[in-house]
């Protein structure tokens, strides 16, 4: 028997005020019927640095659970179920939900540099100069799809390596390297949209993807060789980018952060794809999750010509959000020893998201706390654009329950 916690709060639980009590309801159930067990153990924590601990009785399955935010933020809340030996309940899903105050007040945590937009003008000025082309182009199967599309494993010049101060520690200027489906119509005069998708943080090749209505284009963020075994992968990534974008001693200096690489080389890769025979000219779309998600905001920001957005569990959100004592989330340091990792700062999502200018859709989890709630409010708030989001409570980075409250916005 599989269980896990159907969770509410008393209020829609980004409507809070900062002080407001938040009283939230959990129900364990497996699906078909309420479970009862011994007792909760519940853990909350706010974006205020206030931590509170409790348990509480389960012998109805039911529980209630009181807690607040001093501040415009969020509260991370974590439940678990308990047997009468103080051993957490087998094949059970923790509740990790969450809920907001005053989050219309939330703003990145840290000023973005003044030369921001310079940085990445120069950028693209480079890339003006290292016009993409195909180095390879070889036709797969297309399982999928077979009698609609057809299927390439795409390899992209994107730039001199040298010029660009390539290593195999930073992959500057390394090819692209992904799939492309391209619908059977093209060839008959149709034309299509084209959606790119961006991948989280990995190191791995592209996984194909198709579509008989659209142009997709998938390229991995690192230029590698796609179709290698997992093992490959991973002693490459041990001989060379290590735990990549998190080395400190690179992310003191814009020019020298693992992204910019990458950010390049997917920009590269957009406007290849602008040629690609059975475009119909107009509609361009992004989709990416996590690091993805960063991606995305990266090239849509710096790519106008972008038409639609599309990001889930955006990553790299305010960054130096933790100088104001919100919770961190997993990602690179915005500081060492006191000093501040000014290279990093030029590739906060909040900053790119703030220049896009095509609609924006955003899905996020209120217990996410790879990419926390308050950062991806600071990055959704500084949209210029038309947007949407939608929250899901009870949902992780990686989990959502399998019925859980939805707000959308």
């Amino acid at each position: 028997m599989h269980c896990y916690f159907i969770g509410s709060t008393d209020k829609d639980s980004l409507t809070y005020r900062c002080n407001e009590l938040m009283t939230f309801s959990l129900t364990l159930t497996d699906g078909c019927t309420t479970v009862p067990c011994h007792h909760f153990q519940w853990h909350s924590e706010g974006d205020d640095g206030c931590i509170r601990d409790g348990s509480c009785t389960g012998e109805n399955g039911v529980c209630k659970i009181e807690t607040s935010v001093s501040v415009p933020g969020f509260v991370h809340l974590t439940v678990m179920a308990f047997d009468n030996q103080g051993n957490p309940l087998a094949d059970c899903d923790p509740f990790n939900g969450g809920a907001g105050a005053q989050i219309e007040e939330i703003k990145a945590g840290y000023p973005e540099p003044a030369d921001f937009d310079d940085f990445w003008k120069y950028n693209l000025s480079l890339l003006d100069t290292m016009e993409p082309y195909v180095l390879e182009m070889i036709e797969q199967p297309c399982h999928d799809f077979d009698d609609a599309c057809r299927l390439y494993d795409v390899k992209l010049y994107t730039g001199d390596s040298k010029m660009l101060n390539g290593t195999p520690q930073n992959r500057f200027g390394w090819p692209a390297s992904g799939y492309v489906s391209i619908p059977k119509g093209v060839e008959e005069g149709e034309t299509y949209p084209i959606r790119m998708h961006f991948m989280g943080y990995s190191y791995t090749g592209a996984t194909p993807a198709t579509d008989p209505e659209c142009i997709v284009c998938l390229f991995n963020p690192h230029g590698l060789e796609n179709g290698l075994s997992q093992h490959v992968y991973d002693q490459q990534q041990r001989e060379t980018v290590g735990q990549f974008g998190f080395q400190n001693e690179l992310n003191y200096s814009p020019h020298t952060v693992y992204f910019k690489g990458m950010i390049m080389r997917n920009i590269q890769t957009l406007r290849w794809a602008k040629t690609i025979k059975g475009w119909n000219g107009i509609d361009l779309t992004i989709h990416g999750g996590s690091m993805g998600a960063f991606q995305s905001c990266s090239v849509a920001a710096l790519c106008p010509e972008v038409t639609e957005l599309h990001i889930d569990v955006p990553w790299m959100c305010d960054l130096g959000g933790i100088t104001l004592g919100r919770l961190r989330g997993w990602r690179p340091d915005f500081e060492e020893n006191g000093k501040i990792l000014e290279g990093i700062r030029y590739y906060d999502t909040c900053s790119f998201a703030s220049r896009v200018t095509c609609p924006v859709y955003v899905s996020a989890g209120l217990g996410d706390y790879v990419c926390p709630p308050c950062g991806v409010t600071a990055m959704y708030n500084g949209i210029k654009t038309g947007k949407r989001i939608t929250w899901t409570q009870n949902r992780t980075h990686g989990y959502e329950a399998p019925s859980a409250e939805k707000y959308v916005r």
